[in-house]
């Protein structure tokens, strides 16, 4: 695959008004050394001039940033699509009406269940406890953020929590006439790893929700006002349903997962210059800053992505070093590999893999 500057995720503030207990960044204050307004500026240039197609502007909380529309406003004026990843809290109609102004073209707003679960994964912190619901704050986002003009999308991380839940999610989301869903697994990293009771969802229920994934891209083929669906690289790996849950909304496209893209086709940069080939991979990922040296310095030097530059099969370990997909393949997702493994050649979550050994068993 060609490398080409696709997708860039950009967290522009570690702020957080809210204390997930999924965040793989562990979110809640902003860093000491985030970026400067200048820095921003000069960052969102180099950005415009390598051309990268679209930026998520997340966090942390996004909206915690002041200068988040001047941000977007640069980026858009460049030919970006600009997206605005937020917990929904501040998204007032004076946000909304900004964004418009600002040039973003779309707001993601997570969506972690139905009320007493997503109010359960997203608490706020102990000194806001107080507050109206957080589950409220998101839809009432979302349907601010449409009544705009705005594409809207929701995020869901799934996992043994929610997962009862995903059909009425759907209809949820469907009734508030959202454009598109999201729909991942929680990683092991951060605040995650301190959750004291059974929460990543099973690998022997990874089939029902590729089973559902598949469902809900099907009936939205057939109903053009339910979600679109987007499948990401946590789910997978060629099963049953791979070529529908990897075509999502491409009605006529054959696609299978073909491993990580990160520092190929996707990039991200931390509130404080870090580049790392993926936003859920820890900062020992990182293969740069571009306080130090220019992001196209960074991008262009292919070798510093050694994982994807340099791969070798002969590197795979476990299950995966024998896989009849391991050439395509490659572990499957490389964050939630390392998280699960501890190293980035081995993934247990795995379609194929489960049906194998459940065959031999």
């Amino acid at each position: 695959m060609p490398r080409k500057p696709t997708n860039l995720l950009w967290e522009i503030t570690d702020a957080c008004n809210l204390r997930c207990l999924h965040c793989e960044a562990s979110a809640g204050r902003k860093r000491e050394n985030e970026f400067t307004a200048d820095e921003a500026d000069e960052l969102c240039r180099r950005i415009v001039a390598m051309k990268w197609q679209r930026v998520n502007l997340t966090g942390g909380e996004p909206l915690l940033r002041r200068d988040w529309p001047h941000l977007a406003r640069q980026l858009a004026d460049g030919g970006i699509h600009v997206t605005l990843v937020t917990n929904g809290l501040l998204f007032d109609e004076k946000i909304a009406a900004q964004a418009v102004e600002a040039g973003v073209k779309t707001v993601a707003v997570s969506i972690d269940g139905l009320r007493a679960t997503h109010d359960r994964i997203r608490p706020r912190p102990e000194h806001q406890n107080d507050l109206p619901s957080c589950f409220d704050a998101a839809i009432a986002a979302l349907r601010r953020a449409k009544d705009a003009g705005l594409t809207t999308a929701a995020i869901t991380h799934v996992n043994l929590w929610n997962f009862g839940e995903r059909e009425e999610l759907h209809r949820l989301l469907h009734a508030e006439r959202v454009d598109g869903w999201q729909i991942q697994l929680g990683v092991p990293l951060g605040r995650l790893r301190e959750v004291d009771e059974p929460y990543l969802l099973p690998i022997e229920r990874l089939a029902e929700l590729e089973e559902f994934c598949a469902q809900m891209i099907r009936r939205a083929q057939d109903d053009s006002t339910a979600p679109a669906i987007a499948v990401m690289h946590t789910i997978g790996y060629y099963g049953k349903n791979e070529m529908i849950i990897r075509r999502g909304a491409r009605r006529d496209t054959q696609r299978f997962f073909v491993g990580c893209v990160g520092g190929w086709r996707a990039l991200a940069i931390t509130s404080d210059g870090m580049v790392k080939p993926c936003a859920i991979l820890p900062r020992e990922f990182a293969v740069g800053n571009v306080r130090e040296e220019s992001l196209e310095t960074i991008w262009n030097d292919r070798d510093r992505f050694t994982y994807q530059a340099h791969w070798d099969a002969e590197d795979l370990e476990g299950y995966c070093a024998e896989c009849r997909y391991r050439f395509i393949c490659r572990a499957g997702c490389t964050a939630m590999a390392y998280a699960l493994t501890g190293t980035i050649y081995n993934n247990p979550y795995c379609l194929y893999r489960r049906a194998m050994e459940e065959h031999d068993a």
